[in-house]
């Protein structure tokens, strides 16, 4: 599982590699690309 905490993220290449890879990821809603990334069924993004 990838955790991604930060407050702010670029385009999130780590995050893409992860889903490539088929590893959960749990991320902060940060501004970036994160949220776009993480579209399915059991998004996992919470805000801090």
């Amino acid at each position: 599982m990838l955790v991604l905490s930060s407050d702010s993220e670029g385009f999130g290449n780590v995050v893409v590699e992860a889903l490539l890879l088929h590893t959960p990821v749990a991320s902060t809603r940060c501004p970036g690309g994160v949220t776009e990334i993480l579209t399915g069924e059991l998004p996992a993004v919470w805000r801090i």
